[in-house]
């Protein structure tokens, strides 16, 4: 495979291929990841829904786990691949804990109910294990990030990882929305409800981590699942 023809890479939690929840998100945003091609929205959605999820669509139906980077120079897609291959391959499968829907700062996403350890260890050894393949952020990535509001620590953490929101400031999501005001939060959560059903967000066993990319369209496709350890 040429794994030269995205301009990013990233590792995301990915719901099996088959499973509703993974249908679910693509339709509900308006593009498969897994297929890499726009898929069509369920029917009865409220106003201005591709707006909505505008932002959120490109990125594909996902938790990430270690963020979109470019590559340094001197490394190429191939090595970073095969790095990404040997490193997922010593983390353990885990549970992903039953999801809920919750909004976080104004924008609806998925999150567990309740907080995993084993996710948050895979995450920060994703983002440190494969850091050194990781092109530093421009200038203007470091001031628009500081100008959307920034701690001291998530400062620190875009400096030393390339981005704010990693390690102790890890809060793993599934983003359904862009930020909505308060009024609109009704109306959405109903919406979401009428499609996503309880039997989606059940606990489950996670075997893999999408090795996904960026294109040059701004959408991130699936390159391949990598597998976790096997028990």
């Amino acid at each position: 495979m040429d794994y030269s023809a995205f301009k990013r890479y990233a590792l995301y939690f990915l719901p099996p291929a088959e499973a509703a929840l993974s249908a679910f998100g693509a339709r509900w945003l308006g593009w498969s990841i897994d297929e890499g091609r726009v898929v069509e929205f369920f029917d009865n959605l409220t106003e201005g829904h591709a707006v909505l999820t505008a932002t959120a669509r490109k990125y594909g139906f996902h938790g990430t786990l270690k963020p979109p980077f470019s590559l340094k120079n001197g490394y190429d897609a191939a090595q970073l691949h095969h790095a990404a291959t040997e490193l997922v391959a010593t983390l353990p499968q885990f549970v992903m804990p039953q999801l809920e829907l919750t909004n976080l700062s104004g924008f609806l996403a998925l999150r567990p109910a309740t907080e995993s350890d084993e996710l948050s260890k895979m995450a920060e050894k994703l983002v440190s294990g494969l850091n050194h393949y990781r092109s530093p952020p421009s200038k203007a990535e470091i001031q628009r990030r500081r100008s959307l509001g920034l701690t001291p620590r998530q400062d620190v953490l875009l400096m030393r990882w390339g981005y704010p929101y990693v390690m102790d400031e890890f809060r793993f999501h599934l983003t359904l929305t862009h930020r909505i005001s308060n009024a609109e939060v009704r109306a959405v959560r109903k919406c979401i409800r009428s499609h996503l059903h309880d039997q989606m967000l059940s606990p489950q066993t996670i075997e893999n981590i999408g090795f996904v990319g960026e294109k040059d369209d701004g959408n991130f496709h699936l390159i391949e699942r990598l597998s976790l350890a096997s028990p």
